[in-house]
C-alpha cells in the first residue's frame, strides 16, 4: 500500500477518483479482489487515522475520532474473521491489519477509560474483543475489562434498542473470544435469548419504516440490528416479524437510499439478505450491481463525503488524510458485503436473470427522467433489456412514489399509484404507504370544507 508520500489523484464527485491500494493475485475471484482492496484501505485508515483521527476546522461535522476508525476496524476484521483462512491473500491481509490495530486496541488510555465508565467497557473493548477471536489474546487486558463489566454500573448507561443489541452481541463474541464473563443476566443461554428477544421487539425490526419519511438514523438503527441479532450472520437471527415483512422494508429502503446514492447505506440495507439467509430481490440484486460497477470505476465505493472542490482546497500533505477520512467508512460497508457473499460460497455478484414477459414500463421511465434527475442508477438501468426493466416496476414505483411526496405533488402520487396498481405492486410497501397519504390528505379536504 502507497504511504502517505504517494501523489493521489483529486476525487471528484460523479467521478471520484481512483484510491491507490495495494494488488492481489490476478488469479483471485472477483469478491476476493474486492474484499483485498478494501483491506488495504484498513490498513491505510489505521496507520494514517487511528493516532489522531481526522478533523475539519472549517466543516465541524465532518470528523473521525480514533476511535471510530479503531472501532469500525474492528468490526471490519470480525466480519472477515470466519472466511480468512479460505483464501490465503485474504488472511495475509487481515493479520496485517491486525498488527496495525495492536498497539491502539489494548493501551493505557483505553483500559483507564474502560475503568473510568463501567458502562463503556463494552464500546472499548471492541478492538480486544476483535483482536482475541483473530488469535491475539491479551489475558491481562481481559482481567481489566472483567472486573469493569462485573462492577455494579456496568449496564448504567440509556441506549436505544439497537445499541442494546450491539451490547448482547459484543457479549456473544467475548465468551466465543474466550473471555468468559459471566454476570447474572448472562449464566443461562435461554435467559440471554429472551433477553434479546424483548429487545429486539423494541427495536425497527418490529414494525414497518417509513418509506417516505424515515431518516438516515431509522434506517440505520434497522440495518444495525440485522447484524447484531444475526451476528453478522454467524447464526439464525431470531425476528420480531415475518422475514418477508423485514426484507419487504430492506427492498423499499434499498430503491431510496440508491436514489439518494448513499451508497454507506445501501451497503448495510444489502447485508439483510445474506444475513437472514434470503434469496436476493430483484432490487438488491440491482443494487449490487450499481456498487459493483462504481466501486470498479473508482476504486472504493464512493462516498457523499468525498468533494472534490474540499480536496483541492486542503494542504497537499493532507489530501491522502482527508482522502482516506471521507471513505473508509464506505469502503468497510462494502468489504463486509463482500465477506458475506463469501460466506455464502459466491466468488462473484450475481448477475441479473433474464425474464420473460413482463410489464412495457417507458411511460413510468418517462416519469422518473421528467425531473431532471440523473442519479448513478440510471446508467445501469439503461444497460438491461425491456423486460428485465419490468422487474423492477417495485424498485423504480418507490423511487417515482418518493420524490412525488418530497416535492409535494399529491397528483403525481396518485397518477403512480394507478400506474403501480396496474403493474401489479398493490402489496408494495411505497405503494400502500402512498395511497394510506392520499386518504389522510383527502381527510384534510374534507375537514377544510365542513
Amino acid at each position: 500500500m502507497p504511504n502517505s508520500e504517494d501523489t493521489t489523484p483529486a476525487p471528484q464527485t460523479s467521478h471520484p477518483t481512483r484510491h491507490p491500494t495495494g494488488g492481489c493475485p490476478e488469479g483471485s475471484p472477483d469478491i476476493v479482489r474486492r474484499l483485498c482492496r478494501n483491506l488495504d484501505i484498513a490498513e491505510r485508515a489505521i496507520t494514517e487515522l487511528a493516532p489522531l483521527g481526522y478533523r475539519d476546522e472549517s466543516k465541524p461535522e465532518f470528523g473521525v475520532s480514533p476511535e471510530k476508525v479503531i472501532a469500525e476496524t474492528s468490526v471490519f476484521l470480525l466480519a472477515c474473521s470466519t472466511i480468512r483462512r479460505e483464501h490465503p491473500e485474504i488472511e495475509e491481509r487481515v493479520n496485517r491489519v491486525a498488527r496495525v490495530l495492536l498497539p491502539h486496541s489494548r493501551t493505557d488510555k483505553v483500559l483507564f477509560n474502560a475503568c473510568l465508565s463501567p458502562s463503556l467497557a463494552w464500546d472499548y473493548s471492541i478492538a480486544h474483543i476483535a483482536l482475541s477471536r483473530l488469535g491475539y489474546a491479551d489475558p491481562n487486558s481481559d482481567k481489566i475489562f472483567r472486573v469493569c463489566l462485573e462492577s455494579e454500573t456496568s449496564e448504567g448507561r440509556e441506549r436505544l434498542p439497537h445499541r442494546i443489541l450491539e451490547q448482547e452481541w459484543l457479549r456473544r463474541l467475548w465468551n466465543s473470544a474466550g473471555g468468559s464473563w459471566r454476570c447474572s443476566s448472562s449464566r443461562r443461554s435461554s435467559s440471554s435469548r429472551r433477553r434479546e428477544r424483548s429487545i429486539a421487539a423494541l427495536s425497527k425490526l418490529a414494525r414497518p419504516i417509513d418509506v417516505f419519511a424515515s431518516t438516515r438514523d431509522d434506517i440505520y438503527a434497522f440495518t444495525h440490528a440485522i447484524m447484531y441479532i444475526a451476528d453478522f450472520g454467524e447464526r439464525t437471527a431470531e425476528l420480531p416479524r415475518p422475514k418477508r415483512d423485514i426484507l419487504a422494508d430492506a427492498d423499499a429502503t434499498l430503491a431510496c437510499c440508491l436514489d439518494d446514492q448513499d451508497y454507506d447505506l445501501c451497503g448495510e440495507i444489502l447485508l439483510a439478505w445474506p444475513y437472514l439467509k434470503a434469496k436476493w430481490s430483484l432490487t438488491a440484486i440491482f443494487a449490487l450491481r450499481v456498487l459493483a460497477r462504481l466501486e470498479a470505476m473508482v476504486g472504493f465505493l464512493p462516498s457523499p463525503l468525498t468533494q472534490l472542490d474540499k480536496y483541492n482546497s486542503v494542504a497537499e500533505e493532507e489530501r491522502p488524510r482527508y482522502l482516506t477520512a471521507s471513505i473508509y467508512h464506505t469502503a468497510y460497508v462494502m468489504g463486509i458485503l463482500c465477506a458475506s457473499l463469501l460466506r455464502t460460497k459466491q466468488t462473484s455478484f450475481p448477475g441479473f436473470p433474464r425474464l420473460r414477459n413482463r410489464d412495457n414500463i417507458d411511460t413510468l421511465i418517462h416519469i422518473l427522467d421528467g425531473d431532471g434527475s440523473k442519479p448513478h442508477w440510471r446508467a445501469d438501468l439503461a444497460e438491461l433489456s425491456a423486460s428485465q426493466r419490468g422487474g423492477l416496476v417495485p424498485m423504480l414505483i418507490t423511487i417515482a412514489l418518493r420524490r412525488s411526496v418530497k416535492s409535494r405533488n399529491p397528483e403525481q402520487v396518485r397518477r403512480l399509484l394507478e400506474l403501480g396498481l396496474a403493474y401489479g405492486t398493490a402489496d408494495h410497501q411505497a405503494t400502500k404507504q402512498a395511497a394510506g397519504l392520499l386518504t389522510r390528505i383527502a381527510r384534510l379536504a374534507q375537514r377544510a370544507q365542513s
